[in-house]
């Protein structure tokens, strides 16, 4: 793991989140931090700031993911819940 002040490019931060560079730089604009290339360095507070918001947008994707499969078994019962769980891309 990072130790405090440390620095690390964006794609060694992409490969430890399991995601692309080019994600971790659309976070970074989201996030008010762009950076010019996959090389780039980032701050270990701006790469903590990556990780929390992917980790709460994972979050909430998951709980999404979940309430419409609830939804979907609510509604077609065991039988066709997989089926339609996969027309929403789960």
């Amino acid at each position: 793991m990072i130790t405090l002040g440390e620095k690390i490019r964006v794609h060694e931060l992409a490969r430890e989140m399991g995601i692309t560079s080019k994600r971790v730089m659309e976070v970074l604009e989201v996030l008010g931090q762009p950076v010019k290339s996959h090389s780039s360095t980032l701050a270990d507070e701006v790469a903590q700031g990556v990780r929390d918001k992917l980790r709460s947008t994972r979050a909430a994707q998951f709980k999404h993911e979940v309430h419409i499969a609830v939804l979907c078994v609510k509604h077609d019962g065991i039988a066709n819940a997989e089926a339609n769980a996969r027309s929403f891309g789960l």
